[in-house]
């Protein structure tokens, strides 16, 4: 028995598989091309998804930003008249609550001295004299100034110092 060979195949059969081959390379290569288009497509369209979601949340940040700014300068420049009052360093306390009930994203504002005491906060356990204060917050000494673990706790803020 002779075993077929390339040359004993019909010359229809080779025209045939042929162009079936490129026929399938040519299909392969559009749907590459097509494939790889959208690709491109989807990459822009998300890319200028992601960048008006950044400047939206950049616009919001600074507008959060500015408000938390000019809430701190107003409560720096009302220190020295507060300081004078018999219950007035209290009563900034709850003026502090306040702007951190209306402020979306803050949690905690302490006032504090420059020896690192807490003057005001809207976390009444926390000013001096109260039960439960960590007097000189240090970072290697922090302290639980409650029994949960979701009440405020004696940490790492960044003040601004008052003299």
């Amino acid at each position: 028995m002779l075993k077929p060979s390339l040359t004993t195949v019909p010359a229809t059969y080779r025209k045939e598989w042929g162009v079936l081959g490129i026929v399938l390379l040519l299909l392969a290569v559009m749907s590459s091309v097509f494939l790889w288009h959208e690709r491109e497509n989807i990459r822009t369209r998300e890319m200028q998804r992601l960048q008006a979601e950044a400047s939206s949340i950049h616009q919001n940040m600074t507008r959060q930003m500015g408000a938390i700014n000019r809430a701190l300068e107003s409560l720096i420049s009302e220190m020295p008249r507060w300081r004078t009052e018999a219950n007035g360093m209290a009563r900034m306390g709850y003026r502090i609550s306040g702007y951190v009930q209306v402020m979306s994203g803050l949690r905690t504002i302490n006032l504090l001295n420059a020896e690192g005491d807490v003057l005001a906060s809207n976390h009444a356990q926390l000013v001096e004299g109260r039960p439960g204060i960590v007097r000189k917050p240090r970072k290697n000494n922090l302290a639980d100034c409650s029994e949960r673990k979701n009440e405020a706790r004696a940490g790492f803020h960044r003040p601004a110092l008052l003299n």
